[in-house]
């Protein structure tokens, strides 16, 4: 008997917990959940037909910018407030073009900047747009109030890069010397250079070729994220299927130093990194990269021990 009123108690003990258990989630159920309020996907901007069109990521509402169907490469600023293009008489893919334009994330207020323009890259930190016109390097705000030619025609610009704080760009020049022939000893000098956005500071970063056909020629990649590195190829000698093909990657410290290899061979046809921005990134944590080996292409992560 003593053993029933035991099991009894021990079911109204279990009864009255349950109880309270239920009472505590009725009220935690009167309680309104959090909203956690989902971060806007932003817009994108792309060429259908030749014009360019954006698109709200949220609501998929496509607005179109421009009209004349000769529009080719937009890009945005950092803010998200303006757009730069090119505009080409044709739409040939192929052919070139030099028009570049500026309007509103909108399409209003645009405005021509320059012809022959053939590279162009924002500020990372401020509407300011680099471009680079017949060999020289220029700069100007987002309104086209103010341009300024910052390196001239003679450095041969033909790659540009901003530092992540905005304050410096390096670029890639091709000096070439008067009178030399034939080509490719028409370059005086090749390599990578340092400017301040108003052209002051300008600095030889990394120049190992100076006139000869057999001398290394370094191509520019990009700024390390926190501005103390810069990434570049170089090849053997001045070549567009070698640099194709793929060549060593290197960084070396924008302060000064001796260039460290990442990856790639320095053996002719052993491999090398594909000379193109979308195969190289900057992490927090290191640098990585595609590598090529006959037709292979994977990811490494380029690690040389000091910290890339």
């Amino acid at each position: 008997m003593r053993l029933w009123w035991t099991i009894l108690g021990v079911v109204f003990v279990l009864a009255g917990l349950l109880e309270g258990c239920s009472e505590e989630a009725a009220q935690r159920s009167d309680v309104p959940s959090p909203t956690v309020a989902l971060a806007s996907l932003g817009k994108l901007a792309y060429v259908r037909d030749g014009d360019v069109w954006v698109v709200d990521l949220d609501s998929g509402h496509e607005r179109r910018l421009t009209s004349e169907g000769q529009n080719r490469r937009p890009r945005w600023s950092s803010d998200g407030q303006w757009l730069a293009v090119t505009k080409c008489e044709t739409v040939d893919p192929t052919s070139s073009c030099g028009g570049l334009w500026v309007m509103r994330a909108d399409g209003s207020e645009a405005h021509w900047v320059d012809e022959g323009v053939f590279l162009y890259e924002w500020s990372p930190t401020e509407g300011r747009l680099a471009y680079g016109k017949e060999g020289g390097l220029w700069v100007t705000d987002a309104a086209g109030s103010h341009q300024e030619q910052i390196v001239p025609p003679d450095y041969g610009v033909q790659a540009l890069a901003w530092a992540p704080d905005g304050l410096r760009l390096t670029f890639e020049g091709w000096q070439e010397e008067p009178g030399a022939t034939p080509p490719p000893n028409t370059t005086g000098e090749q390599g990578l250079w340092l400017v301040n956005p108003d052209g002051s500071g300008l600095t030889k970063l990394y120049a190992p070729y100076e006139r000869s056909n057999l001398g290394p020629v370094s191509y520019l990649g990009s700024w390390s994220r926190d501005g103390l590195y810069l990434a570049f190829w170089q090849g053997p000698t001045i070549s567009a299927s070698l640099k194709a093909d793929g060549a060593p990657l290197y960084a070396m410290e924008v302060a000064g130093g001796e260039p460290q290899l990442l990856a790639g061979s320095l053996s002719p046809f052993e491999g090398g990194v594909l000379c193109h921005d979308a195969f190289v990134s900057w992490s927090p944590a290191g640098l990585r990269g595609g590598r090529t080996k006959g037709n292979l292409l994977r990811e490494e992560d380029g690690h040389s021990g000091r910290g890339w």
